[in-house]
């Protein structure tokens, strides 16, 4: 389902043939989808918002979303967040675990060796 705003368009859980067709070729589009369960979010001046795991699991599992973030380009975001934030990687797998994505993950980061292996087995 799509709405309009003032400088693009509003999308409600578009399909996979929205995102390639429509959304993909915009420079502003808004992108509303269900939160999953037990995602990792935080309340920030009484806003739900979501927590950096979040985030890096999304970039992981929704890949027609985030086309343009994959490959090379999602190992250097994990390297660039790991040396430089913060997370908690038992969240990141907790919900990576919710998204069905947990094993597919883990290999992602034994594979590129951005995080130590000690880490990622634990």
């Amino acid at each position: 389902m799509q709405t309009r705003y003032k400088k693009g368009d509003i999308y409600f859980k578009p399909s996979a043939k929205e995102i390639e067709h429509y959304i993909s070729v915009k420079q502003e589009s808004i992108i509303v989808k269900t939160l999953v369960t037990q995602a990792p979010v935080k309340e920030e001046n009484g806003i739900c918002v979501p927590r950096l795991e979040k985030v890096l699991v999304d970039l992981f599992v929704d890949k027609s979303l985030f086309i343009a973030y994959q490959g090379e380009e999602l190992a250097h975001i994990f390297e660039n967040v790991y040396n430089r934030f913060p997370f908690n990687l038992s969240t990141l797998f907790r919900y990576a675990h919710r998204r069905k994505r947990k094993e597919q993950l883990k290999d992602f980061l034994l594979k590129s060796k951005i995080i130590p292996n000690e880490l990622i087995d634990s």
